[in-house]
């Protein structure tokens, strides 16, 4: 299994394909196995990494921002030598996509923001949740509202948003409820794919909506009948506006 070390951190890493390098990041309280639909099927060179305490990487030093987390995506991109890459975010890794587009655009080519926003509000009763029962918060409060109808997906989730443990969740929701970059949207002048799920009651449509108002290159897409997990629960209209925005990029700087 593929491995970087950086610094006190050994972040794992899944790597398949050839061509223009997409860099998939996971959302709070997942892993790099939450884009198994993505992982080799766009035609591109696809990399998903486990963030620090998620999945098979290290836990490392205390992470307390997105920033912190951007630092390490940025570093682990630097070592890897991805130069011209589409960053894929989801929910909290779209908030470390946009941190990449503030601070190293030049080595992006385009990110794609899917179901995130510029702000991350936390609900109250997520965050006090996740420190008391966080099994019992993610399957009565965060699944129901990550999920759109009688999902195969909910048990699949569950159980891999309970190996990091509550610590990790809580952490990172914390950490998703200091987030706020909107003063900065009009800095990123990068292509951008804003992707949506039309029932998600963790970050709303009109968080996408917002985003495509202010970023001036961007493309929302909504997609019907999914929720927060947009990439698994529609991973064919995902991935085929995926690897159409890869196609525009490439057309652009040919």
């Amino acid at each position: 299994m593929p491995y970087v070390q950086l610094d006190a951190t050994r972040v794992f890493y899944r790597d398949r394909g050839r061509g223009q390098p997409v860099l998939f990041i996971h959302g709070a309280c997942e892993n790099s196995k939450f884009w198994k639909h993505q992982i080799g099927q766009i035609g591109a060179r696809s990399i998903a990494l486990d963030l620090p305490g998620h999945g098979n990487s290290s836990t490392g030093p205390k992470i307390n921002s997105i920033r912190a987390y951007s630092s390490i995506v940025g570093s682990f991109m630097k070592i890897l030598r991805l130069e011209g890459t589409v960053v894929v975010g989801h929910s909290m890794g779209g908030a470390i996509a946009i941190e990449l587009a503030l601070n190293l655009r030049n080595d992006l080519a385009g990110i794609v923001l899917a179901n995130s926003g510029a702000k991350l509000g936390v609900l109250p009763e997520i965050l006090t949740g996740l420190q008391t029962n966080p099994e019992r918060t993610l399957r009565e409060i965060i699944l129901p509202r990550a999920l759109f109808g009688d999902s195969r997906l909910r048990a699949w989730i569950l159980s891999q948003s309970l190996l990091h443990g509550g610590k990790v969740c809580g952490q990172d929701y914390r950490i998703c409820s200091r987030f706020d970059e909107r003063a900065r949207l009009s800095e990123i002048s990068l292509p951008v794919l804003i992707l949506a799920g039309d029932h998600d009651g963790l970050t709303p449509v009109k968080w996408s909506e917002f985003l495509h108002e202010r970023l001036d290159r961007s493309s929302l897409l909504i997609i019907d009948k999914t929720a927060h997990m947009s990439m698994l629960e529609d991973p064919e209209t995902f991935n085929y506006a995926l690897t159409q925005f890869i196609h525009h990029i490439k057309k652009e700087t040919s």
